[in-house]
């Protein structure tokens, strides 16, 4: 017998792909003379512990001899929660007495808590055999065999080993092929559709592509938008209506969405209805009466940058595993979904997430050239008219205006060209420091006071454009008139930029006022900037230093920023040992420095 079982299910590995599980059941019923034979995967899904945890059991194939028909079609005949069922005591049995396999009769009492044991006594079987199916000692899977009659068959280790073996790799290749296919089908997606525009991408492969090899009812995509703070949806097929209209959106700390991207990892829900009764914000699905379906069971998948794995740039939502082939009065099967579904998925996430880089970062590049050409047109236009005037006087030979306003004219072209010099560098800064590459530094030695000076007069023109009064920045008279050994543009770069922000933001009709205090610690120097402005939030004291972070107060304020000055600054100190925080939110915000006594002559 063990020869025969051999050949038939090396005969089924070598079926065409699809048919491999079907043919390796049949294999096996054929051979063990049983009169149905039944593959089912264990699902040990990953819901919140503290909830129950939603371990069961789905049928992945039946096998029955011609003229056996199954007389009922519950849903409990296609998923078996293992929680208190007679299949969780059969694994249990098995494993606490090192068996390899579990028999019974039906009319055994424990076999009487069988969810179908109606319908095998409908259907005359009333012997059981159990075959756990495990990969590094773990059931992944069972087979259960029925039969008519209390069976002959004597079962060995050998044959239960050979049908271990056989079905761990047939699930495996199975698994594997389907992996291929989706990537196979995703490059010629990818090539086929305008790249340029993630909704064109994305909307055929979740209406099409993924359910060609992975069951659900409804899909959508979040995207994550650094500049509002939420993730936004890109497609879907289970809205109703135009979700343009509202733009579906979860925040930070919001719903199923943030709380995956949060953990950086794949979570399964079974019951969201029980969950979102917990009235806990991170289960919140507040679109769920938009949307076609009941939403019983979700599947959610971050999709992690390559570049990053601690940024989640978006998720992939699945509702209700939905088994199209069984029908309960005519409607799909609801299923859970299970660990084979997430390691699916996952594999085509990460193939998705590297069109995503590429797509975000032309984005990126093309809006950052167009802020920065914007930016950049202010100075210029000031130099290119001051020097124009300046041009015609002097044509006009107008001695009044040679002796009266020409070095105000000249020293407005000198501030106008500084501060695009200075814009410039921060950028050229950035891109260095994006690059890993380290600057070439003109280490000398200057004085603090000396630098700051300078950094007030090249945001002199900015000042002006906002109608700041300019005496208003200061330099407190205890501040320590110290020399640094540094490069002395890397720190203008620094004091410009925070200058640059707390004249951008300030409070409208308040009064401005920025002032420079420190001193000296056992450690090194400690600089305050401090300004009167709109105040940051608590939640963003840390995440302004981010590249592409503005606190939400800033946003509304002044929708000009980028989320580049703070991140340079921190860059910059973080070169020469030194580091930077908000030490007080509002009136004033202080930005405190420290720089390490290294860096500090004559101390």
């Amino acid at each position: 017998m063990i020869n025969k079982l051999r050949a038939a299910l090396l005969n089924a590995l070598e079926s065409d792909t699809n048919d491999l599980i079907t043919k390796t059941i049949e294999a096996i019923q054929s051979v063990l003379n049983c009169d149905m034979c039944t593959l089912w995967s264990i699902n040990y899904n990953n819901t919140d512990e503290d909830l129950g945890e939603f371990v069961s059991a789905s049928l992945v194939e039946r096998y029955m001899k011609k003229g056996l028909v199954y007389p009922t079609h519950n849903r409990e005949d296609y998923v078996h929660p293992l929680k208190n069922s007679f299949i969780e005591y059969v694994l249990n049995e098995t494993n606490e007495n090192n068996i390899s396999y579990y028999k019974c009769n039906i009319y055994d009492d424990n076999c009487k808590q069988h969810i179908s044991y109606g319908s095998l006594l409908e259907m005359g079987l009333v012997y059981l055999i159990y075959i756990p199916i495990n990969k590094n000692n773990k059931p992944i899977a069972f087979i259960k065999l029925a039969y008519k009659e209390n069976t002959p068959i004597d079962l060995n280790e050998d044959i239960i080993t050979v049908v271990n073996e056989a079905v761990v790799s047939v699930l495996s290749r199975h698994l594997i092929n389907k992996k291929q296919q989706i990537l196979s089908e995703l490059i010629i997606n990818y090539r086929q559709m305008n790249t340029s525009n993630l909704k064109n991408l994305f909307q055929p492969i979740i209406d099409n592509i993924f359910k060609k090899y992975f069951y659900y009812e409804g899909s959508s995509v979040f995207i994550w938008d650094s500049f509002d703070n939420r993730y936004y949806l890109l497609v879907t097929t289970g809205l109703i209506g135009n979700s343009e209209s509202e733009r579906v959106s979860y925040e930070k700390g919001e719903g199923i969405t943030d709380s995956t991207a949060t953990e950086k990892k794949a979570k399964i829900y079974d019951n969201l209805l029980k969950l979102e009764k917990i009235n806990d914000s991170k289960y919140l699905h507040k679109y769920r009466e938009k949307t076609r379906h009941k939403n019983e069971t979700m599947l959610a998948i971050p999709i992690v940058r390559p570049s990053n794995p601690n940024d989640v740039f978006g998720i992939m939502r699945f509702t209700n595993k939905v088994n199209r082939q069984s029908l309960i009065d005519g409607c799909p099967v609801i299923d859970y979904f299970n660990d084979t579904d997430v390691e699916l998925i996952q594999n085509a996430s990460h193939y998705l997430a590297l069109n995503i880089e590429n797509y975000l970062a032309e984005e990126e590049r093309r809006d950052f050239i167009s802020k920065m050409s914007h930016e950049y047109k202010t100075p210029a236009n000031a130099i290119r008219i001051t020097a124009e005037r300046f041009l015609r006087k002097f044509l006009q030979n107008d001695d009044i205006f040679m002796q009266s306003y020409a070095q105000s004219y000249l020293q407005s072209i000198i501030d106008y060209s500084e501060l695009q010099l200075m814009q410039v560098t921060t950028n050229l800064f950035l891109t260095r420091s994006n690059r890993n590459r380290k600057a070439s530094y003109a280490i000398d030695n200057h004085s603090i006071i000396d630098i700051i000076k300078d950094s007030v007069n090249i945001v002199r023109p900015i000042a002006r454009e906002h109608e700041v009064r300019f005496d208003n920045i200061r330099i407190d008279s205890t501040f320590p008139n110290v020399s640094l050994k540094v490069d002395k543009n890397a720190f203008k770069i620094l004091f410009f930029n925070l200058l640059t922000n707390a004249i951008k933001y300030t409070k409208p009709y308040s009064e401005f006022k920025v002032i420079f205090s420190g001193y000296k610690s056992p450690t090194g120097l400690i600089i305050k900037v401090s300004d009167y402005g709109i105040g940051i939030d608590r939640n963003d004291a840390e995440r302004i230093f981010l590249l592409g972070v503005r606190s939400d107060n800033a946003k509304l304020i002044n929708g000009e920023g980028y989320g580049i000055g703070l991140h340079v600054v921190k860059s910059i100190l973080k070169m020469y040992g030194g580091e930077i925080r908000v030490s007080h939110l509002s009136n004033p915000t202080t930005f405190e420095i420290k720089l390490p006594r290294d860096y500090i002559l004559n101390y």
